[in-house]
């Protein structure tokens, strides 16, 4: 299916290009593309999933290597960078740390993300990781709320930020897992602003996460909605929230047992995913 609808949008370009082709060539003209470089070292990237890594500023933040070896992993030391203008900046990393990679970007610049702090966590074997800000020529741990890790999803231009945490719970849904980060303990997603990290609370269940901030600050992420693991996936049910006036408002799903909200607008309509059974398709709620 996939293969068909790539050959049908190249025969409808080729199609285009010989009916128009003074036209196109001038719209080809107007881009370019620019390679970013690094610092030093092999190899640079931008995070490739929303939100998108550029401002309209033109501003990009993305992770580059540097020819410095990263003592306790390996590799190369990866801090976070700023582009703008040709210019390539190296915006550091937290105390003790070999990498950090930024998520999202908004319009004054502020970049967030998340970082390693050169320590290996002894309960899972990976890097413990910190959300972090970049702002101002500063870097902001934002700390946990007393577990281990913590990730920066997203930032509006009121300088909110968005993600999840972990928290001294024992969770034994590893709910961290769903987001790459195996952990023995239950994460909440957060909102933090002006040196303050709230949480967003649950569903029901022990664990949820902030994925997206709108510009008026309602979130949406996923959340369990209890303890009981379903039958067909394994873990309790996780379904798509809105985060509104302070409270968390389960969206439901399409008669599936998963679901996740990852973008809305500003009249708070969420879009997401969910499954319905065994298939997965397109959510919406208001």
């Amino acid at each position: 299916m996939k293969s068909r609808a790539l050959t049908c949008i190249f025969a409808m370009t080729l199609f285009g290009a010989l009916a128009i082709p003074v036209r196109l060539a001038a719209q080809h003209t107007r881009y370019k593309l620019i390679d970013l470089g690094t610092l030093g070292g092999p190899t640079s990237q931008v995070n490739g999933s929303p939100p998108p890594m550029i401002n309209n500023k033109g501003v990009v933040a993305g992770e580059a290597d540097t020819s410095t070896p990263c003592s306790y992993l390996g590799g190369f030391v990866s801090p976070a960078f700023r582009w703008e203008n040709g210019v390539l900046t190296d915006l550091g990393l937290l105390p003790g740390g070999c990498f950090s990679l930024p998520n999202a970007i908004n319009s004054n610049g502020m970049m967030v993300g998340s970082g390693d702090i050169g320590v290996i966590d002894p309960m899972t074997g990976f890097p413990e990781l910190r959300a972090d800000v970049r702002r101002n020529g500063q870097i902001i741990d934002l700390g946990t709320f007393g577990g281990t890790n913590s990730l920066a999803n997203d930032v509006n231009s009121r300088a909110q930020v968005v993600g999840g945490a972990e928290n001294t719970d024992p969770d034994p849904w590893n709910f961290g897992g769903l987001i790459g980060l195996p952990s023995p303990t239950a994460w909440h997603g957060f909102v933090w602003q002006a040196g303050t990290m709230r949480d967003l609370g649950t569903l029901g269940g022990p664990d949820s996460f902030g994925l997206v901030v709108s510009e008026n600050g309602r979130i949406t992420g996923f959340s369990f909605t209890n303890s009981v693991p379903s039958p067909t996936t394994g873990i309790p049910t996780v379904d798509p929230f809105l985060w509104d006036g302070g409270r968390m408002i389960d969206l439901g799903t399409l008669g599936g047992t998963f679901g996740v909200g990852n973008g809305l607008n500003n009249r708070g309509q969420v879009v997401g995913a969910s499954n319905v059974g065994v298939e997965v398709g397109g959510i919406v709620g208001q």
